[in-house]
């Protein structure tokens, strides 16, 4: 089965002058499988989505801000779902935060 190549995080810094506030880190990832119908269409692009991190660490709702369509979407959005972070924190404290991710699907060339 082809893999995602690439799985771009992109975290945007959020500061502001009151509080501390760090972001989610990342802890556990599940590897995104191409769809059959983008592998079948020789399709590669990256789909972004808007991922909203529980104080728990799970992903609470995922938006796709960005698509690719031939499944891609989906596959991206199944995989980040199962993903686990340490969660955000404002000032010592678990806050539910909200990061885009980005999954890049690129397969490989035919030689």
């Amino acid at each position: 089965m082809v893999r995602v190549l690439t799985v771009a995080l992109i975290f945007a810094a959020l500061a502001t002058a009151q509080a501390k506030r760090t972001q989610p880190k990342l802890i556990k990832t599940v590897p995104v499988d191409y769809s059959e119908e983008a592998r079948k269409a020789n399709v590669s692009g990256a789909v972004k989505l808007d991922v909203t991190i529980g104080t728990d660490g799970h992903v609470l709702r995922t938006h796709i801000a960005r698509d690719v369509g031939f499944g891609l979407d989906e596959k991206c959005e199944e995989s980040v779902r199962k993903w686990t972070f340490k969660p955000a924190e404002e000032d010592g404290e678990p806050v539910v935060a909200t990061v885009p991710i980005e999954c890049t699907f690129v397969l490989p060339r035919n030689k």
